[in-house]
């Protein structure tokens, strides 16, 4: 094993034959060694690498990344296998990408906001690898808020090196390394990749205002360029992905989003807004849409604005439309995170036939530096919402977590009835709820692992 390089598994491919493989290493001149693929029952297979075309290290940083495309000669789609990184220190157990939803179904996972502080025992990555050892989900999608730069922010005068020192500490912890690593990964992000309610000024945070722009927002962009979105197909901040009929869309709400005091304030690039109305109009089945934020809440907040404080908020809200009320309707369910509570709301759109579900699975690892250990109550939805001159009625909304419980989500899709598609929905503990007085008293959790918070709740879409 190379001394110094990291290694994680970014997205599978989509010919269902091999996945993205990211490397960092400390610098200088690294070319990484064949891997060595072999089936579950040993059979060794032939595999054949993408270009290997290192660039320099993001801003701040001595590490240079990369990409390796891992194809395997002859795979077969949905299959698991182990993978030998001779840099790593153990075989990895990576399943392909099916090319149709399974008869047997899938599995995939899905987390958000991850404060390293308060998981400095890796209670995260312990219950993760038990769910992929349980479950073999074919990808993992995180949410958004994988590490918190704003949360004691690097000084001014030390913008590139304090940022980049943030995402070392959280990449070149071990435990958190073998999260990364232990199924393929996708990723989106949120303000905190940035800083709280990005790009909005806030007093508290120095990094964010008018005097060091567009220096520290164009620097955290590029560091979560290197170590994140390099994960996802093409290195893209935004993708689309398929397990026909089903099919997903990953979306970026927040790195080119512009503050609402601009007239023209956006959410996201027109190049994305098109490629998610081309997903929603060319859906075979259900969707999947993953937002860093939900949409079902309500706008109005001044420290942290909500999707519906923009009006481009109408576009999501015409897909919906569009979607449920189309002459071949399809249901979407919002996978999201960001609000520090475990959730899951419904919606109907007056005089449209269908359910819109949002789950929300959150946080990872809680931050709590200016909290008390107990963290806060979520504001509560209303009755109904406004989005795109339409009214939502809200038709659910159950809290599967308290605050305090850090969790994952457990998605599994498979066919269901009718033509319809079962999808169920249950939220994880991933570290054993010590209560008020422990977290007070610092008192740890006597074991790793993770705990269903719930029983599973399923539903069924178009």
């Amino acid at each position: 094993m190379a001394s110094g390089v990291w290694v994680t598994c970014g997205a599978p491919l989509p010919a269902g034959d091999g996945w993205r493989v990211w490397y960092s290493w400390p610098g200088g001149a690294f070319t990484p060694a064949t891997p060595r693929v072999r089936t579950t029952n040993g059979t060794p297979m032939a595999v054949t690498l993408g270009p290997w075309a290192p660039g320099k290290p993001p801003p701040g940083s001595k590490r240079p990344m990369a990409i390796r495309e891992l194809k395997v000669e002859n795979a077969t789609p949905g299959a698991l296998y182990e993978v030998t990184i001779p840099e790593a220190p153990k075989p990895f157990l990576w399943r392909t990408l099916p090319t149709r939803l399974p008869s047997e179904g899938v599995s995939l996972l899905i987390g958000s906001c991850f404060w390293l502080n308060d998981d400095r025992d890796g209670y995260y990555s312990a219950a993760v690898k038990e769910l992929v050892q349980r479950e073999r989900p074919v990808f993992k999608i995180l949410m958004g808020d994988q590490l918190y730069a704003d949360v004691w922010a690097p000084l001014p005068n030390t913008i590139p090196e304090g940022m980049a020192q943030k995402y070392e500490r959280y990449w070149g912890d071990d435990a958190y390394r073998d999260l990364l690593a232990a199924c393929p990964t996708l990723v989106s992000c949120d303000d905190h990749e940035f800083w709280n309610d990005f790009p909005q000024k806030q007093i508290q945070v120095p990094l964010s205002w008018d005097r060091y722009q567009p220096h520290a927002g164009d620097t955290a962009a590029a560091l979560y360029d290197s170590y994140q979105a390099l994960l996802n197909p093409g290195g893209k901040r935004w993708m689309s992905l398929d397990l026909p009929p089903v099919s997903f869309f990953i979306a970026d709400t927040r790195s080119y989003r512009t503050s609402d005091d601009d007239p023209h304030a956006r959410l996201m690039l027109e190049a994305q807004w098109e490629d998610l109305e081309t997903w929603a109009r060319q859906l075979q089945g259900p969707g999947v849409l993953v937002l860093p934020q939900p949409l079902l809440k309500a706008g109005g907040s001044k420290t942290d604005r909500t999707l519906l404080d923009f009006k481009e908020s109408d576009r999501l809200g015409a897909i919906f439309e569009r979607a449920l009320g189309g002459p071949n309707p399809h249901d979407i369910l919002i996978l999201t995170g960001d609000i520090h509570t475990g959730r899951l709301s419904s919606a109907e759109i007056v005089g449209l036939h269908g359910q819109i579900y949002e789950l929300v699975a959150s946080p990872a690892s809680l931050v709590t530096p200016f909290l008390p250990p107990w963290g806060h109550k979520p504001n509560p939805l209303p009755d109904r919402l406004t989005i795109n001159r339409r009214t939502w009625h809200v038709t659910g909304n159950q809290r599967l977590t308290a605050t305090v419980d850090n969790n994952v989500g457990l998605i599994r899709i498979a066919p269901g009835r009718n033509g319809r598609y079962r999808f169920t929905l249950q939220l994880w503990r991933v570290r054993p709820l010590i209560g008020i007085a422990g977290r007070i008293f610092g008192k740890k959790p006597k074991a790793k692992g993770a705990q269903p918070i719930h029983d599973p709740i399923e539903i069924e879409l178009r």
